[in-house]
Parts: C-alpha cells; sequence; structure tokens
C-alpha cells in the first residue's frame, strides 16, 4: 500500500530525510484509524517512521491486483459456436470481431466475445 502525503505537510512536520523516507516509501500501513486521522506505520530502507496524520493530507492508494490473462478463442468461418440467447448455430463470416452466425433459419451478427466456441 503506498500512502501519498500532501507536501506542505511534510515540510511542516519532518526533517529533511524523513521527508525522502516517506515519499519513497512503498510499503505503508495504517495500523489504527480514527474518525479524523490515521496512524501509519512507513517502513523504508532508512528505518521504520510511525506517525498521525490527518486524513485531510493522506491519500491511500491500493496497489492493484494482478490482472488474470483471459485466453483469447480463435473462431473461424464455417465453425460451430454457442450463444447464451441464440443457443447453437455455424459462422458464416467475420468482420471486425464481429460474426455472423446463422442459427437454424435465422442469421445474427454477433460480437465474437459473446460466443463460445462448440
Amino acid at each position: 500500500m503506498t500512502i501519498k502525503v500532501a507536501s506542505w505537510f511534510l515540510n511542516k512536520n519532518f526533517s529533511q530525510n524523513e521527508r525522502y523516507a516517506i515519499s519513497t516509501c512503498d510499503d505503508a500501513v495504517i495500523e489504527r484509524e480514527t474518525e479524523k486521522a490515521l496512524m501509519v506505520v512507513f517502513r523504508t530502507e532508512y528505518g521504520t517512521i510511525r506517525t498521525w496524520l490527518p486524513k485531510s493530507v493522506a491519500t491511500v492508494e491500493q496497489a492493484a491486483p494482478p490482472v488474470e490473462e483471459i485466453p483469447q478463442q480463435v473462431i473461424e468461418i464455417g465453425q460451430a459456436v454457442e450463444h447464451k440467447t441464440f443457443g447453437s448455430g455455424v459462422v458464416t463470416g467475420i468482420e471486425d470481431g464481429v460474426c455472423t452466425v446463422r442459427f437454424g433459419k435465422a442469421t445474427k451478427r454477433i460480437l465474437a466475445t459473446a460466443l463460445t466456441v462448440a
């Protein structure tokens, strides 16, 4: 978790070395929280800094969860596909990610992402 602190608050309350350590810290933990303040522990390569921060000067940034790759399916003309509303069909054409699919007697243009390979 990263906690960004307003520069005016850092300048007013911390030494130059502490300001540098806090501003470059990527390992911060909120130890306690009240209605208006956070008890934050900054674990830096220079040591640990524990301090209360008013919520008005702190911005908490959560690390984004890792994104899982979704395997891409290959759809080709003549291939049997499934659609959750229209059921089973056969691809009769593909253009710019839009498939033309024959479902029995009806033909529909559908985004390729809405289809699964049968």
